[in-house]
């Protein structure tokens, strides 16, 4: 993939690890996040962020294609931590 993109051996490891990175400084804030605004709210902006990361990870440059990772992994995370909770809190009234 370094190859196709040019990137060097470093990047091309920076960009593996900006995804590790936002999970590890993003996780602990979500709860916080989550109680201030609101848990639909969080979502639904981390989905929203999402989508401006794919679109920035899609375009031909190399800035874009960082800024576009580090937008994915941190609305990766936000969903991580919240989209168990909001399942649990949904659906399982429904199915009961």
């Amino acid at each position: 993939m370094s190859d196709s993109v040019r990137l060097s051996h470093t990047a091309a490891g920076m960009l593996t690890t900006i995804p590790l990175l936002a999970f590890a400084f993003m996780s602990p804030l979500v709860s916080r996040l989550a109680r201030h605004y609101g848990l639909e709210h969080v979502v639904f902006a981390a989905l929203i962020c999402l989508f401006f990361g794919i679109v920035c990870r899609s375009l031909p440059s190399t800035g874009t294609l960082f800024t576009g990772i580090l937008l994915i992994g941190l609305a990766i995370a936000v969903c991580n931590v919240l989209i168990p909770s909001l399942v649990k809190r949904d659906l399982v009234q429904k199915l009961v």
